[in-house]
């Protein structure tokens, strides 16, 4: 059986047609480098341009390192005495530096190799103190204030229970002659919370994994098949149904599925045994060329950043209900917190996408790309990669059975081919036109990329579109298994 799936599988993978999606593939990655490498601009959580690849206005490390401690400060101003968290005397250094760039924000600190002006270790020993301390000090106000209601507003805050497990964790090695203080909290909006949260984890496993500073601005492999994800999953379903769509002609043209069909078990196990072949021939079509530049990039960059923290659509692997309905218009009664129009899509950092809406108002007001950081939550870039490749796995094993239930029905391959590309192209082009309506729940069309359902730029859920696909394919090859029990194969 596996000798027979492997000999049927070099079959497709031998043909020409291989050779030209192949070269499709690598002319694909290309444009995806030219695109990762061209200064890209892309928002910070407060709506502000960054702009990548442009070594003029790029800061340096050093530059971030310290700028990192700074903006630390502005969460807790005016809450706590400056420099008050750190004591000690071989921090004073510090607490000079930190005050240069308080009084003069746009100085420009000279670095060099053979002395830098601060200590490393200690920017970093302060920077996570001030996060602990900001997060130690909600925590223990909203025990204080209102321990009732903790656990609802505990779970508005993005990945709480990491955020306090780091926090503890900061505090707990706090040395001795560290200062610790707790300020009176007052009242914060969950956005703020959120907003802080994310930094925290950014920078937090920079520090833990030993990582530059501005590891988030490297082209590292898990970065790059990340945006490569985002942009060419389309090309992949359509690479993918080319490759297979005569899968199983070549049987009819040698007269072999006459022989296989001569009784319903070698008909049953056919129909499998080809569409496992089908499937071990698109990914390896679609998988190898990526790995490939993936390992060619991590011998390049010596580090990978297979864990930095990207953030997805708070509710897509839990439920049917995106975070954000569809609206025509975004106004008072539709704010943007609740819905969106799906039509700008903005990019945080090297990977994330997510929608933004700009109320309409004869004032104007609103920042374009603002992130609400009310509907993110934050997960490792390996778990993001293992959801979009076990999403791609079954988007494959669909295509492998609509294309096995349309092989039953077509006697000519190139009719199977068109029929598989008005399915997927129509049900894609459907899907934008009609955006919003009901009756795209119900379409597997609806649900064939995976990065626009984890990050929530489409108003579905990877839950909702997991039901969706697995159904879709149950149900065709249960009909497959009737229709091939059937067929005459006698022509």
């Amino acid at each position: 059986m596996i000798k027979w799936i492997l000999q049927d599988t070099k079959r497709n993978l031998l043909k020409k047609k291989t050779i030209i999606l192949l070269l499709v593939m690598f002319a694909s990655i290309a444009s995806s480098f030219y695109t990762f490498l061209t200064p890209e601009v892309y928002y910070d959580h407060f709506g502000n341009e960054i702009v990548l690849g442009d070594p003029d206005i790029e800061p340096t490390e050093d530059d971030m390192l310290i700028m990192a401690m700074m903006s630390s400060y502005s969460l807790i101003n005016n809450k706590v005495p400056e420099c008050s968290l750190i004591t000690a005397e071989s921090s004073s250094a510090i607490c000079d530096q930190y005050n240069t760039f308080k009084s003069n924000p746009e100085a420009k600190i000279e670095h060099n190799d053979d002395s830098l002006v601060f200590d490393r270790e200690e920017v970093w020993a302060y920077f996570f103190i001030n996060y602990a301390v900001y997060f130690n000090s909600f925590d223990t106000s909203l025990m204080e204030r209102n321990p009732e209601s903790a656990d609802f507003f505990k779970d508005k805050i993005m990945n709480y229970d990491k955020i306090m497990e780091i926090t503890k964790k900061t505090l707990e090695n706090l040395p001795d002659d560290y200062e610790l203080v707790v300020f009176d909290f007052g009242v914060q909006s969950t956005e703020e919370l959120n907003s802080a949260a994310i930094d925290f984890l950014e920078y937090y496993y920079l520090y833990e994994n030993s990582l530059p500073m501005d590891a988030a601005m490297s082209l590292t492999g898990s970065f790059f098949i990340s945006n490569y994800l985002n942009t060419f999953t389309p090309l992949l379903v359509i690479i993918g149904i080319i490759l297979i769509f005569d899968s199983f002609y070549a049987d009819y043209e040698s007269g072999v599925i006459k022989t296989i069909m001569s009784s319903p078990t070698r008909r049953f196990r056919y129909l499998v045994l080809k569409s496992i072949s089908a499937i071990l021939s698109m990914l390896t079509v679609i998988l190898i060329p990526i790995l490939i530049v993936v390992i060619v990039l991590y011998i390049i960059n010596g580090f990978e950043t297979i864990n930095y923290p990207v953030y997805i659509s708070r509710n897509t692997l839990s439920s049917l209900e995106p975070v954000k309905k569809y609206s025509l218009v975004i106004n008072a009664e539709m704010p943007g917190t609740a819905y969106s129009t799906f039509k700008d899509i903005c990019t945080y950092g090297p990977v994330t996408r997510y929608v933004s809406d700009v109320a309409s108002n004869p004032f104007g007001g609103g920042v374009a790309c603002a992130i609400d950081a009310n509907t993110f939550a934050a997960v490792p870039l390996s778990q993001y990669l293992g959801l979009v490749a076990i999403y791609i796995v079954l988007i494959v094993v669909f295509l492998a059975s609509l294309n096995s239930l349309l092989s039953i029905f077509f006697n000519k391959s190139i009719l199977n081919l068109t029929v598989l590309i008005l399915i997927v192209a129509g049900g894609l082009t459907i899907a934008n036109i009609f955006i919003g309506k009901s009756f795209l729940n119900y379409l597997p069309t609806s649900f064939l990329s995976p990065t626009q359902l984890i990050m929530g730029t489409v108003p579905f859920t990877y839950y909702h579109g997991v039901v969706i696909l697995s159904s879709y394919t149950v149900l065709i090859n249960l009909v497959n298994f009737v229709l091939i029990k059937r067929k005459d194969f006698s022509y």
